[in-house]
């Protein structure tokens, strides 16, 4: 027998996103990108990001930000949605999510 690791409990909003796919994540990665939002973002811009899901986004800036003004770092939202989204089914997942959490931090295309 080997040793495993165990699966972290996520907390709600989170939990939600590890229904998506890793297309869809990279899809609000790309979207975020093309409309080059500001790095604070509000739950307007969230939920437009989740298509339109205000109740989500509601949670999720309830989650992430730091002093309760309702603005959250853009970033930090589009790494959530890399590592919490499930990877492609083929290759490798942990080189997949840190690839999608870098090609948000890209804002260049480099």
């Amino acid at each position: 027998m080997g040793a495993g690791w165990p699966k972290p409990a996520l907390v709600e909003p989170f939990t939600s996103f590890q229904a998506w796919d890793h297309g869809k994540a990279s899809e609000v990665v790309c979207v975020f990108k093309d409309n080059e939002f500001d790095f604070g973002v509000d739950v307007d811009i969230v939920a437009a990001l989740l298509e339109g899901d205000r109740k989500t986004a509601e949670a999720v800036i309830k989650k992430l930000a730091p002093d309760d003004r309702g603005v959250i770092n853009g970033l930090a939202f589009l790494s959530t949605l890399a590592f919490f989204s499930r990877a492609p089914d083929r290759g490798d997942a942990l080189r997949a999510k840190v690839g999608l959490a870098f090609d948000a931090f890209d804002l260049e295309d480099t």
